[in-house]
């Protein structure tokens, strides 16, 4: 090995124009929660994230039963939020995965036209619902059509 001179022909890095290497990107810890909710006309569908699109078109088609109902009709919106709220607390203690909520189509709301389904699904978005609803999705006909969502409730967790 022989030592190198000190002077110009050796190399030494400029330390303070180099940026800092970028930091790792951070790990997810858990699932992301939330609802992508999407209303077409009459027709309104939701799930969280990494639902697969044939457990929606199930749902969607009816092929998922529904196991408990609650009717909301003539119901005023807080108390139809509040109610639904329960209903679902209630429908997860008791193990169903698929739910019936029937909130009518709002054709003797008024001119502004239905109240019902506009507050369920901004509660929906909202804890504690969005985190025990997988999706939802306007019922097929023979459970009541525009006027009626399926939910498609999450598994209870098990308490550490």
């Amino acid at each position: 090995v022989k030592p190198l001179t000190r002077g110009h022909g050796r190399a030494v890095p400029d330390w303070d124009s180099t940026p800092p290497p970028a930091p790792p990107p951070a790990r997810a810890t858990s699932k992301p929660r939330g609802l992508r909710i999407e209303v077409n006309d009459d027709k309104v569908s939701g799930a969280a994230f990494g639902v697969a699109q044939n457990v929606l078109a199930d749902l969607a088609t009816g092929r998922m039963a529904p196991e408990a109902e609650l009717n909301l009709h003539h119901a005023p919106a807080d108390s139809a939020v509040h109610r639904t709220q329960r209903f679902v607390d209630l429908s997860l203690a008791q193990r169903r995965r698929c739910v019936l909520v029937i909130h009518g189509r709002g054709q003797h709301s008024g001119p502004g036209g239905p109240v019902l389904l506009p507050a369920l699904l901004e509660a929906m978005g909202k804890k504690p619902l969005v985190d025990q609803i997988l999706a939802l999705t306007t019922a097929p006909p023979r459970y009541g059509g525009s006027g009626a969502m399926l939910l498609l409730l999450r598994r209870k967790t098990k308490q550490k």
